[in-house]
């Protein structure tokens, strides 16, 4: 159970992840493999997690604290959090792809 607002780290991980003035650069372990993406690739691959996520909302407390896992400045997120950050990453990377199409065309 969670003993803190639900929600307290959402804000604050929707202005991070939205601004996309930001660059952020990925840890080692997260760099994409060097080959070309197809857009419709990475949406389709999107669409396959989009189940597991909708499930999770209609059927898990979103109120709990994950405990697996500990992120720097926040340490442990709730699921309403980790949806949270779903979306937004997903936002900024779906922003990426229309900007690198945009310059790629």
């Amino acid at each position: 159970k969670t003993d803190r607002p639900y929600d307290q780290h959402a804000t604050a991980i929707r202005d991070l992840f939205l601004n996309f003035q930001m660059k952020f650069p990925a840890a080692p372990a997260l760099q994409p493999d060097r080959k070309r993406y197809a857009t419709g690739e990475l949406f389709s691959m999107l669409d396959r997690n989009l189940d597991n996520i909708l499930t999770m909302i209609q059927n898990d407390d979103l109120t709990e604290t994950c405990v697996d896992i500990q992120l720097p400045g926040w340490g442990a997120l709730t699921k309403y959090e980790w949806l949270v950050l779903f979306e937004t990453h997903i936002i900024r990377h779906t922003n990426q792809v229309i900007e690198f199409d945009k310059v790629a065309a």
